[in-house]
């Protein structure tokens, strides 16, 4: 059984494993390699988020063309791709979970009242068509926060803290840089300029290594997409922000935070498991083979929305077993913005 996190390319056989990740081979993006990283270790004002939905940008669409998606004509067996598709959901949100808690601590010991929000998707890996979508497999594969702002004007009010500097290394300044930036913290505009060369994007996981992995896709049918994810994710999202609200505070720690998730996927796919078991029940014999084939996939995403092994799932990640320790090299790895 193979244990390449599943990049939407051909349907996963195991959970994701984090320390032996060969991601995006031979696709028209920069490969990220997280085994070879972790081996080696290697705006001036805070804005409300009330007008969120007016930074979401037109999707953009990444080419994979060299191993796109098998639609589901090809999958010998539609009810597994659909349970390890929403098994995948659960992954990734633990591994968004993971690279975004306590980024909003601070090193005094409190942390930062960051603001976030959860949009649609502004990125898809790979292209379906009418028949069988790209499916994204996270219901939050976009997240607006004001982190960088408010870390901003932290900065220029009292320089800079290991925690902010571990934090901005990852987004790719060097010691000579961060030298620089405290040398000058009192300078906003200057501090500003600086971090916006690094980390131009509004949002901590935006533009970041692990965002692509957030929007892969599965292609599977229209109907579970419109019919089943779609309804998910306009329940779930706001539920969702708040989660990541807590991660980053360090008031939930990654693993709580996704059997939180874990369960409010549960509960809307059992509600709506019922609703169309009573529908069936009453409804037009012409809209009867719809209705089951709503009920045949709605089954099979609770199927799959279950419990995840986290010491599987944490093999890579140096010391995160200790969740005192947010600097460690690997997922810090996962802020790392693309190139």
């Amino acid at each position: 059984m193979s244990n390449l996190i599943y990049t939407g390319f051909s349907p996963p056989t195991s959970p994701l494993n984090l320390s032996n990740i060969a991601h995006f081979k031979k696709c028209k993006v920069n490969p990220i390699n997280f085994t070879q990283k972790i081996s080696t270790g290697c705006s001036l004002h805070s804005k409300p988020l009330k007008n969120v939905t007016n930074l979401r940008k037109p999707r953009k669409i990444i080419s994979a063309t060299k191993n796109e998606t098998p639609t589901v004509t090809h999958h010998e067996d539609l009810k597994e791709a659909i349970t390890e598709h929403a098994h995948l959901r659960i992954q990734l949100f633990y591994l968004s979970a993971m690279a975004i808690y306590k980024r909003a601590l601070r090193s005094d010991g409190s942390f930062t009242d960051v603001k976030v929000k959860v949009t649609g998707a502004t990125m898809q890996i790979s292209q379906g068509n009418r028949e069988n979508h790209a499916a994204h497999a996270s219901a939050a594969a976009s997240t607006v926060d004001n982190l960088k702002e408010l870390i901003i004007l932290q900065i220029q009010k009292e320089a800079l803290t290991p925690l902010k500097s571990k934090l901005l290394s990852a987004m790719g300044l060097s010691e000579i840089d961060l030298n620089t930036i405290d040398q000058n913290h009192d300078d906003l505009k200057f501090v500003n300029k600086m971090i916006n060369t690094y980390w131009p994007h509004e949002s901590l996981l935006a533009g970041s290594e692990i965002e692509l992995t957030l929007n892969t896709t599965n292609n599977l049918p229209a109907g579970l997409n419109l019919g089943c994810d779609l309804s998910l994710e306009k329940k779930i999202r706001p539920l969702i922000a708040e989660i990541i609200g807590l991660v980053m505070k360090g008031q939930l720690e990654p693993q709580e935070a996704t059997k939180r998730y874990v369960t409010a996927v549960q509960e809307h796919f059992k509600e709506k498991i019922t609703h169309i078991e009573n529908q069936l029940l009453i409804c037009p014999k012409e809209k009867l083979v719809k209705m089951e084939r709503q009920l045949f996939y709605h089954r099979n995403e609770l199927a799959g929305s279950q419990s995840i092994d986290f010491r599987f799932l944490n093999q890579g990640f140096e010391s995160f077993e200790d969740p005192q320790k947010i600097d460690s090299v690997a997922t810090l790895i996962l802020l790392k913005r693309r190139a």
